[in-house]
């Protein structure tokens, strides 16, 4: 996308704050190439455990099948992280819920409705699981 670079440069440079609440950089290993990817995208962080969502046209997050240990930068931080990639519809439906939980605004951009107490539809959350992926990552502690 045109404006990945972008992204990824106030990501690296000291305006992170500008954009790092909910934008991330995470760099996955291609577990054919062995070439490292690195690419911007939005979070949704649960105490140690980040959700993502992804396009499943998009293909980052193919390397995730099974699990990997990614790199990421956080908050302007590089940290160290296991992720992996949900791909049945129970899996995304919960995880959209999550998020949506979570963060309620992003329910309109992902044309998921929300009933009356503040719920994700569920008509609409099987709907927008068609297709997209929830990648779950979960940070190593810190070193002490």
């Amino acid at each position: 996308m045109w404006f990945n670079p972008f992204m990824a440069g106030v990501l690296r440079s000291p305006f992170h704050g500008l954009l790092s609440h909910n934008t991330m950089l995470i760099t996955v290993c291609g577990k054919k190439t062995g070439r490292r990817l690195t690419t911007p995208v939005n979070y949704f962080r649960r105490g140690d455990e980040l959700l993502m969502v992804s396009l499943r046209s998009r293909t980052w997050w193919r390397n995730l099948r099974g699990g990997a240990q990614v790199g990421l930068l956080l908050a302007g931080k590089e940290r160290e992280a296991f992720a992996s990639v949900a791909e049945s519809d129970s899996e995304i439906v919960r995880g959209l819920a999550q998020i949506i939980v979570h963060s309620p605004s992003i329910a309109s951009p992902l044309a998921i409705a929300l009933d009356e107490t503040g719920q994700p539809k569920p008509v609409d959350l099987a709907r927008a699981s068609q297709n997209r992926v929830i990648v779950r990552a979960r940070l190593k502690p810190l070193p002490s």
